[in-house]
């Protein structure tokens, strides 16, 4: 006994000076335990394994290193004090571990074999577990330790009460500690790196968890699978050259060649009626959804996803034969909306009334706009800023289109014109004002100062006509007759005649 310093063990053997003045070494054999060792920051509280070798300083009191060793896993353990008045435990099946000048702080640190770092949960944070083959420590210049190195089979773990655990595994990884293995601020993992937290599953060459600041920041390729970062929760898959990854409320920010995958609304993970997946009409609920771009923010909770392009190249999402282009796509799952902004382009494979059933399925609409608004309440898209909409209801060019749809569905219900309008389809040119065409009747309704319709090289014009999609009849408005002017068309040829 030195002060408060207990050692015990089965049997204990003193290797003696030359003159016999002092201890060098301690052998302890057998249930071998020191206590009292230290109580500052990163120094040793107590050691314990099957067997143990103490070296002395000069004084034969002071340590300045020790060796443990067990042939049974975890057996052979240390305890480092941290500024938090509690304790960290390395243990392992072999430890070596070299000590200050002060005869107590740890100043370097080796284990092999069934590798674990124990940090207990604090006020701030949770429990902390790392399991590797080896560690490697080193303080700076004699100071405390304040980082580590783990090889071969890491398994970082992080666990609090109530919710599912934090889980990293990779070949190795580096960490930034507060002294005296304290809190963790920064974890480096390198290698086949496998996280996941509850739903959340992510893999990649690197990862970087920045602990403080909550984020895990994904890069370089899994050289398992040769394939990028990938990130996925249950809803979307997301790879990209980066990711990153914020942990409370599992926000994905995802940078360079990005790539998704969202799964279909049928199979998307249910979370109650609030947080059931809503998919835009145009879209099928069955089917998953693919996009691409440059950047891609993605909130999870809020169910919205921002694609961003970097010019020339655009954001484009898809789904089977439908697509949407432009430099910005932004999906709303929690409220089925969907948006696309700068030189808009899109193909939506609309069902429409008035085609035969057997095509029903295949009927492209085909669009261009500055601006395409997709809003689930009202089942409506809106094309605004030159659009141009073409389909089976005719090519439609106006400074704003929109398309409703059913109330079920992805059938088109009607179409809206608004300022400037002009239709042309295989029989007629008009133009006007404004502009109602109904799928079910094939009727369309268009207004302006005035209405110009070219059909059959017969030119009417009025404030108001109503013709229709499949004969040349037009209705006049009534209240409107006196006004309305009906005449041929100079050097027209009648379709169908030579």
């Amino acid at each position: 006994m030195s002060g408060t310093r207990t050692l015990t063990s089965d049997l204990a053997t003193a290797y003696l000076s030359d003159d016999g003045a002092r201890v060098e070494t301690l052998e302890m054999r057998g249930r071998s335990r020191i206590t009292g060792v230290g109580d500052g920051v990163g120094a040793i509280r107590a050691m314990e394994s099957d067997d143990v070798n103490l070296e002395f300083a000069e004084d034969g009191r002071t340590l300045r290193g020790a060796t443990l060793s067990s042939a049974k896993p975890n057996r052979a353990t240390i305890d480092v004090g941290t500024t938090d008045s509690g304790e960290r435990r390395v243990a392992g099946q072999w430890i070596d571990v070299r000590i200050a000048p002060d005869g107590t702080t740890v100043t370097s640190l080796t284990v092999r074999d069934d590798v674990e770092l124990a940090l207990p949960a604090t006020k701030d944070g949770p429990a902390r577990t790392v399991r590797a083959s080896a560690l490697t420590a080193k303080g700076e210049a004699g100071k405390p330790l304040n980082g580590a190195r783990f090889l071969d089979a890491v398994e970082f773990r992080e666990t609090r009460t109530g919710v599912a655990a934090r889980i990293v595994r990779s070949r190795s990884l580096d960490i930034l500690t507060q002294p005296g293995f304290g809190a963790i601020d920064d974890a480096h993992f390198v290698g086949s790196v496998r996280f996941e937290a509850d739903q959340l599953r992510a893999t990649a060459g690197e990862a970087r968890y920045l602990v403080t600041k909550g984020v895990v920041d994904l890069t370089g390729l899994d050289e398992t699978t040769g394939q990028p970062p990938r990130v996925t929760d249950g809803q979307v898959t997301i790879d990209a050259r980066r990711l990153e990854i914020t942990l409370e409320g599992s926000k994905i920010h995802a940078q360079q060649d990005v790539r998704s995958i969202m799964a279909s609304a049928t199979q998307s993970p249910s979370k109650g009626a609030e947080g059931k997946t809503r998919r835009a009409g145009m879209l099928k609920q069955d089917q998953p959804v693919f996009a691409t771009g440059a950047d891609l923010t993605y909130d999870s909770v809020a169910r919205l996803a921002v694609y961003t392009a970097v010019a020339p190249a655009q954001a484009r999402l898809w789904q089977g034969d439908t697509a949407i282009q432009g430099a910005r796509i932004e999906v709303d799952d929690a409220k089925g909306n969907l948006s696309a902004k700068g030189k808009v382009a899109s193909t939506l494979q609309l069902d429409q009334g008035d085609a035969a059933p057997a095509k029903a399925d295949h009927v492209a609409t085909i669009a261009s706009a500055d601006e395409l608004l997709y809003e689930d309440a009202s089942r409506k898209t809106t094309y605004s800023g030159t659009a141009h909409v073409a389909g089976t209801n005719g090519d439609v060019r106006a400074a704003k289109v929109e398309l409703y749809l059913k109330p079920a569905g992805n059938e088109l219900e009607r179409v809206e014109a608004y300022t400037t309008v002009s239709m042309v389809d295989a029989t007629r040119t008009a133009t006007g004002d404004r502009l109602t065409y109904l799928t079910e009747t094939g009727r369309y309704l268009m207004s302006g100062a005035p209405v110009k319709l070219v059909a059959d090289c017969r030119e009417t014009t009025g404030r108001i006509l109503t013709f229709f999609k499949s004969t040349n009849n037009i209705i006049v408005d009534p209240n409107d007759e006196t006004r309305t002017q009906t005449k041929p068309v100079p050097g027209c040829v009648p379709a169908g005649r030579n």
